[in-house]
């Protein structure tokens, strides 16, 4: 056996003040670009569709979509 403890669980360390000012700002100015960007969009005739990245197929899990289904199905009762 090694003589070393647990090490201590990872965490975010502090933000300053100052550093969440800088970011609060950053994400404000991606907004307002990405604003500009959306009514660009739309002005030039674009869709909701389009703006949105367009159709995402879904591909579904068979196997898991079954045993799923199985194990909530109704439940059963004594009457």
């Amino acid at each position: 056996m090694s003589n070393q403890k647990n090490p201590k669980p990872l965490q975010n360390p502090p933000v300053s003040r100052a550093a969440s000012r800088r970011r609060q700002k950053q994400l404000e100015e991606l907004a307002r670009i990405r604003g500009v960007e959306r009514k660009l969009h739309f002005e030039e005739g674009g869709s909701l569709h389009e703006w949105r990245g367009g159709l995402h197929t879904v591909t579904t899990n068979k196997k898991k979509k079954r045993n799923k289904r199985a194990c909530r199905g109704k439940i059963k009762t004594d009457k």
